[in-house]
């Protein structure tokens, strides 16, 4: 299974006669060579990668020669100390080193970024490059510090963009300049390494280094921020900005999850599924709760389309769900050679089922129909279509749009007990996690009101979905007690197991009371009224 690694940089700008200052005082220092890099840089016409925090590259020569794929995680004016933050997937050397065809896998993992476009090679960076290994007296490494002398080739082309390096789509020639950068390379965050090498970085400076200005792929391919988003960025909200900015805030901060989360769903990445199915609902309770905002017949398709992603991936994350609970509780059993047996009974039938979940749900992250989502979402993140009415305020206009929801969830609420059927429960949690998303909604713009009541409301959501868990848990159980094969002691303990998940939501249906009338509590819903 492909991975990605965690990378943090801090890159220095340095000029030719910079001498690196000796660090012996502060780090071990040991010499390991130097290796001659050429790194290619592949992207579509319109550098969409580029555009969207992504580097595609080939490199050849060096420890890591092979194809790279590296994501944005956070640019160095927001990093801790000046670092940059990536993540890096790395795939190795095609058969033919020099091939200007990525590897159909890794192109995979990138499908929604290039909307299937065709890629190809926008130039290289050869660099001769000296490495050295900083160690703690103890031999532990702490970092890489590489020394790179490069030389930017842009690939001339026929564009119309202007002449020269680093200028982006349209490069129509082959000038070649060259420049010097220090790299300090974090080796997998070792304990304590952040403060040697701040000390490293303040060395580095003191004899002259200064801030590298952007990374080595700027100075091919340009500044991307220049070349233009393919995602707006999300807009800063008030009470008193339009209602339409609400909207189309909320559709680019989920979107833009939800783009995040389909990248981690195919590396098989820790909670990845559930994130993605918490993006798909968002989306589709932000077009439900601004369904009077929004024109009907645009948002309600856009609806159709998510409602069928999210029920694609149900089957996909209910049974990681139920898995992971059920292997736990049978770990549990008083008698570990019976636990043993249960949970081999359990994984084995609920791999089979996990297995089939993750080939529908692959088979839709294929499907031309999901990329077309993908689009129709980057397009309503731009111009979502609104009703003439959204330029009013959105401290007029979003509080009643809360309090709709809430008053759905109120009347669910009061009509709680703990001998009604799970189904009138389910339904309730439906209408609190609607509550809820509405209020987070409306946050951005309306400030404290609308997220305290947020934050409550997630408490709620939080019980009756462990009332939900304990509920599906209990059929699971029985499902799989009566169907095929099983032994008569198995099916003894899946019983057992059984009545402890019906005490789970027992448990959960009696705690609801305080925790509902903790969240009810006018204080934190004042403002659905009184508007702000």
């Amino acid at each position: 299974m492909v991975h990605a690694e965690r990378e943090r940089e801090r890159k220095f700008s340095v000029d030719e006669a910079y001498e690196p200052p000796d660090l012996s005082d502060l780090v071990r220092v040991r010499a390991d060579g130097t290796d001659v890099l050429v790194t290619t840089y592949f992207d579509t016409p319109d550098l969409r990668l580029w555009r969207q925090g992504a580097v595609l590259r080939r490199r050849t020569g060096g420890p890591d020669a092979g194809w790279h794929l590296k994501l944005a995680v956070l640019p160095a004016e927001e990093g801790p100390a000046g670092m940059r933050v990536r993540d890096e997937i790395r795939f190795p050397p095609s058969a033919d080193e020099t091939a200007d065809t990525p590897p159909a896998a890794l192109l995979d993992l990138i499908r929604v970024l290039l909307a299937d476009q065709e890629v190809g090679p926008h130039g290289c960076l050869r660099t001769e490059r000296t490495r050295s290994t900083l160690l703690r007296p103890d031999g532990t490494e702490l970092a890489e510090l590489a020394d790179d002398r490069v030389t930017v080739e842009p690939r001339p082309g026929p564009g119309t963009g202007p002449t020269g390096p680093g200028t982006g789509p349209g490069t129509t020639s082959a000038m070649v300049t060259h420049f010097r950068e220090l790299e300090v390379e974090d080796r997998a965050g070792a304990r304590g390494a952040a403060e040697v090498l701040d000390a490293v970085a303040e060395r580095l400076h003191s004899a002259g280094a200064g801030s590298a200005v952007g990374s080595k792929a700027t100075r091919l391919l340009g500044d991307p921020q220049a070349l233009g988003p393919l995602v707006p960025p999300v807009p800063e909200l008030t009470p008193d900005s339009p209602a339409r900015s609400a909207v189309q805030a909320y559709l680019t901060t989920y979107f833009g999850a939800l783009r995040r989360e389909d990248l981690r769903v195919r590396l098989d990445a820790e909670d990845s599924v559930h994130q993605f199915r918490v993006a798909t609902r968002r989306l589709r309770a932000g077009l439900r709760a601004f369904r009077p905002l929004i024109e009907p017949g645009w948002g309600d398709e856009l609806n159709a389309e998510l409602r069928w992603l999210a029920h694609t991936f149900a089957p996909l994350r209910d049974t990681e769900v139920q898995r992971e609970r059920l292997l736990a509780r049978a770990d549990r059993l008083p008698d570990p050679d019976l636990a043993g047996r249960v949970r081999e009974f359990l994984g084995r039938r609920l791999d089979r089922e996990l297995a089939d979940a993750w080939d529908a749900a692959n088979r839709v992250l294929a499907s031309e129909r999901y990329l077309v989502l993908h689009e129709r979402l980057r397009a309503a993140a731009w111009a979502p279509r609104t009703r003439p009415g959204p330029r009013d305020r959105c401290g007029d206009v979003l509080p009643p749009l809360a309090n709709d929801a809430w008053r759905r969830l109120d009347k669910a609420a009061r009509s709680l007990g703990t001998k009604q059927p799970d189904a009138v429960w389910h339904r309730a949690r439906i209408r609190a996690k609607r509550a809820r998303y509405t209020a987070e909604a409306c946050a951005p713009a309306l400030g404290k009101p609308a997220a305290r009541l947020a934050k409550r409301l997630s408490q709620l959501t939080d019980l009756l979905g462990e009332h939900q868990d304990a509920v599906v848990a209990a059929e699971t159980l029985t499902r799989l007690a009566t169907t095929g094969r099983v032994p008569v002691l198995t099916a003894y303990w899946l019983g057992v197991m059984h009545e402890q998940e019906r005490a789970e939501a027992g448990r959960a249906r009696a705690a609801f009371p305080a925790v509902w009338a903790d969240v009810r509590r006018p204080k934190f819903r004042n403002w659905l009224t009184e508007g702000l």
